[in-house]
């Protein structure tokens, strides 16, 4: 859903917009750990092993800048 707001205060919106990046970063994190448990547990249930690699962890944005900066 798309809701388009004139706001005339440019820093109330930076505000507004820096709160739904955290809580959509918060919310991405989550979804991610969540779908590691389930697919760790559907494995298991399948008699599979487990995945080798699967609990890696995405780079940071500071620590992708400090790789870019180093390429």
């Amino acid at each position: 859903m798309n809701i388009f707001i004139l706001l005339t205060a440019p820093l109330r919106v930076i505000c507004l917009l820096c709160t739904d990046f955290k809580n959509l970063d918060v919310k991405i994190s989550e979804t991610r750990s969540e779908l590691k448990e389930k697919v760790n547990k559907l494995r298991e249930l399948e008699h599979k092993e487990a995945l080798h690699g699967f609990s890696l962890n995405p780079l940071s944005k500071e620590e992708m800048a400090a790789v870019q900066n180093v390429l």
